[in-house]
């Protein structure tokens, strides 16, 4: 009873610890510039412990005509008893931004719509 309590422990943290690479990967995905790859920043994010067992770290980048990205992360559990092992798997979607789905031709950076001054409030 004692090591089906820690299996689901150990089943609880990779799951989270999954979550917390895919949303990593996922934000990394959608940016403009990014300083690291979706799966090193998936990796990073996560413990060492889980990271190494991470099998699958998957974002794709934000391309023209695209609108979200959903990053994937598969982790392996370690079983405590023979044949208890198994896989989690989290994913993650961000929006891409304005840019990677504007048409062919539009100008790059965020919409700017002029601001209209404030009327002059007259005083007595």
């Amino acid at each position: 009873m004692g090591l089906a309590a820690i299996q689901l422990g150990l089943a609880a943290f990779a799951a989270q610890q999954a979550g917390t690479g895919a949303r990593a990967a996922a934000r990394t995905a959608t940016l403009d510039d990014p300083r690291t790859t979706p799966e090193a920043a998936a990796r990073t994010a996560m413990t060492d412990w889980v990271a190494r067992r991470a099998d699958t770290v998957q974002a794709p980048p934000c391309t023209p005509g695209t609108t979200e990205v959903t990053a994937t992360v598969d982790v392996s559990v370690p079983g405590l008893l023979p044949g208890t092992g198994f896989h989690v798997t989290r994913h993650a979607t961000m929006r891409c931004p304005n840019d990677a789905h504007a048409p062919a031709g539009a100008p790059a950076g965020p919409s700017v719509v002029p601001l209209k001054p404030l009327p002059q409030e007259s005083r007595p």
